[in-house]
């Protein structure tokens, strides 16, 4: 009734007195100041007084404008209790974007959650998932997040999350069953929020031949390839491919992830081999054709506001490729920020990695594996949906380098999941 009885205050000059007289009525003595301080007004209503911005200092309350009633004692609040306002999150217009990351600021004021992190589960990546899981789980609660770790190996893990219904689900899963589009359709059908890219957009990326149509479609390169299955059929097609493009080729799992189960043949004796190596992790085998140049990544962050960070350069150490081992063995590679190329080139990667995430639907994160041939053209590889969070991974190592430190970096995850939850 004091807001309405304000409003009108503004608009009639003698709205003052007649607005204290009403507000005077069956008031308590020791409330009467506080009162009549809520209601003043501008002494001249034809100016219209500015709101002024709220700051997390004006959320702390003076003593001195806070009268205590001792007779009755406040409630306590709850653990979970926003005491600061939400994080802004880009609005839903038109989808931004930008490659070069702005300098780093004070983070925004962001509400404690209750954030339920799954990691582990059983594909091939499992021991990676648990480390990220870690590392992202540890980054969480040094920024004022309680965090629980939920290992989906074990299929209850569908009553915990029913059980204690999270703020939001950060999924820290690699490969089959976390990162195709799965347990996001698990999490949508017991409609939790979770961080990432929606189910359509985590099939297709993790599909390696079906996102090279879309990456076509946006006029990004991808490497020439051809899909087969373990069948004599199946070794004829890739003995065919590789009478067309020649040798080396890369035979790969269709849907695996961190480089298993990869060979690079270099030798026409060595493509059957290859091609059973691929089928111990899936029932559908890549082969694609060799791209010799300078193997780089970009990961890109944000719903309809993009960000594309810094180009790393990656230099195996331990191995010809980025393979499982140059990976996630201490030394295994050289990260380099920014990569070694041309401001132009480092340029025109940021764009295409922008352009594979937007294609694919992707949100929240991505990371885009490209190799820059020797005549400065970019072929995509790859996007990882859910890229590694390990103390060696890329998208943290890239985020640091641009100002964004773990703990905001995942925080902005985790408000990019919530936000994507009202529109999914």
């Amino acid at each position: 009734m004091i807001s309405n009885l304000y409003d009108n205050a503004e608009a009639d000059p003698n709205a003052e007195a007649e607005l204290k007289s009403e507000v005077e009525v069956d008031t308590d003595p020791e409330d009467e100041a506080e009162l009549e301080s809520e209601v003043e007004v501008e002494a001249d209503p034809n100016v219209e007084a500015e709101p002024e911005q709220e700051t997390a200092s004006d959320l702390e309350p003076e003593a001195e404008e806070q009268p205590v009633d001792e007779t009755q004692s406040p409630p306590a609040p709850s653990a979970y209790q926003t005491q600061v306002p939400p994080a802004s999150l880009p609005s839903a217009s038109a989808p931004s974007t930008s490659k070069t990351p702005a300098p780093a600021v004070q983070t925004p004021v962001t509400p404690r959650r209750r954030i339920a992190l799954l990691a582990g589960g059983t594909s091939g990546e499992r021991e990676v998932s648990l480390a990220s899981g870690q590392n992202a789980a540890q980054a969480l609660t040094d920024a004022g997040h309680q965090v629980e770790i939920i290992d989906t190996i074990d299929p209850g893990f569908i009553h915990t999350l029913i059980e204690i219904q999270p703020d939001v689900v950060f999924i820290a899963l690699h490969g089959r069953d976390g990162e195709d589009g799965r347990i996001q359709g698990l999490l949508e059908l017991l409609r939790l929020p979770y961080t990432g890219s929606g189910v359509l957009a985590s099939s297709l990326a993790m599909d390696k031949c079906q996102s090279k149509v879309f990456y076509r479609n946006a006029g990004i390169q991808a490497p020439d390839c051809v899909q087969i299955t373990h069948t004599m059929i199946g070794l004829q097609a890739a003995q065919d491919f590789v009478t067309r493009y020649g040798l080396p080729c890369v035979v790969k799992p269709t849907d695996e992830g961190s480089s298993l189960g990869i060979s690079i043949v270099r030798d026409m004796t060595d493509l059957a081999w290859a091609l059973d190596l691929g089928f111990k992790y899936s029932r559908s085998i890549l082969v694609e054709r060799f791209i010799a140049g300078v193997e780089v990544t970009v990961p890109v962050i944000g719903n309809d506001e993009l960000i594309a960070l810094p180009v790393i350069e990656i230099v195996p150490v331990v191995s010809d490729f980025y393979d499982y081992e140059a990976k996630y063995s201490e030394g295994g590679s050289n990260h380099i920020i920014p990569a070694r190329l041309s401001p132009s080139l480092l340029e025109y990667v940021q764009e295409q990695a922008l352009k594979a995430h937007q294609v694919l639907g992707c949100m929240g994160m991505s990371r885009s594996d490209f190799i820059v041939d020797a005549l400065g053209t970019a072929w995509i590889i790859e996007t990882n949906t859910i890229p590694g969070m390990t103390s060696l991974s890329l998208l943290p190592d890239s985020a640091r380098h641009a100002g964004i430190e773990a703990g905001d970096l995942y925080t902005r995850i985790v408000e990019w999941g919530i936000e994507a939850h009202s529109y999914r």
